[in-house]
């Protein structure tokens, strides 16, 4: 007999992911030291006054990056895009006093509201016309199929009757009430 399985893992029994706590605008690259080499540690003698000299740049020059994210991000919905309701359109984006920068929405007229959420006139009317014919064939095919059962059933007996009784299959003898039920059956 075979058991059920155990993971036995390391920190409890449900696991967990903590993400990384990263906020771009508050993120600044340090540049790492660069290592001296034994040419720099020697400095060759001049005869020029010693000068104070500047720390060499980084390839990364940390005061030309940007603070503030752009608006609107990269990710942002296109103007002229809709909203998610589909009542009003993406005309542009602003810079809030907090530093958001937020959609600027134009609403859309009840017209175009509404047929946002209806379908076109072609599939109305390919629908409208499917349903027609369904309506119309099941109304005339009822007393149609009724006439015709009427018209073949009694036939349809008649032939098997005379073909047992070529087979040489007895037919039972019906009772008058039975002989009746199928006469008003036949009525019907």
């Amino acid at each position: 007999m075979l058991g059920f399985p155990v993971a036995d893992m390391p920190g409890g029994e449900m696991p967990h992911y903590e993400p990384l706590n990263f906020t771009p605008s508050k993120h600044s690259h340090k540049a790492a030291p660069v290592p001296k080499t034994d040419a720099e540690e020697k400095p060759a003698e001049s005869k020029q006054p010693d000068k104070v000299s500047k720390p060499p740049r980084s390839p990364l020059d940390i005061s030309k990056i940007a603070t503030e994210l752009p608006c609107p991000p990269p990710d942002a919905i296109p103007l002229g895009a809709k909203n998610k309701s589909q009542t009003a359109v993406i005309i542009g984006y602003k810079r809030t006093v907090e530093g958001k920068c937020e959609a600027i929405y134009e609403p859309l007229g009840i017209p175009t509201i509404i047929s946002n959420y209806l379908p076109g006139a072609p599939v109305v009317a390919t629908t409208a016309t499917i349903a027609a014919v369904a309506t119309t064939s099941a109304i005339f095919a009822k007393p149609l199929g009724d006439f015709l059962l009427k018209a073949v059933k009694p036939t349809v007996k008649k032939v098997i009757k005379k073909i047992k009784a070529k087979m040489g299959k007895q037919t039972p003898v019906e009772s008058v009430a039975q002989r009746r039920k199928n006469q008003r059956a036949l009525r019907k």
